[in-house]
């Protein structure tokens, strides 16, 4: 399982690079989730998980900057998208 908490900026950029922005990232999401029990909900979770990673690198960032009230916004916004992940698919 891959804690994306616990990824560096770089490793979420390449992360998300991996999933790419398509629609439907079938490729990235049969990689990242070759464990996961079906191949039910791997897509979502795999979006999930590209959308989590452009959240938290904008989190990261807006904390950088001084901007915490912002960041904070961005950190409720992947806790809903972990929320909503499948079991098997959060860390």
């Amino acid at each position: 399982m891959t804690n994306l908490d616990a990824m560096t900026t770089d490793e979420l950029q390449e992360l998300i690079a991996k999933i790419g922005n398509g629609v439907r990232p079938i490729a990235a999401a049969r990689q990242l989730f070759a464990d996961a029990p079906s191949a039910t909900g791997i897509v979502h979770a795999c979006i999930g998980y590209r959308n989590y990673a452009w959240n938290k690198l904008t989190a990261t960032q807006l904390r950088l900057d001084g901007k915490v009230n912002s960041a904070l916004s961005y950190e409720a916004i992947c806790d809903r998208i972990y929320a909503e992940l499948p079991a098997w698919a959060k860390w």
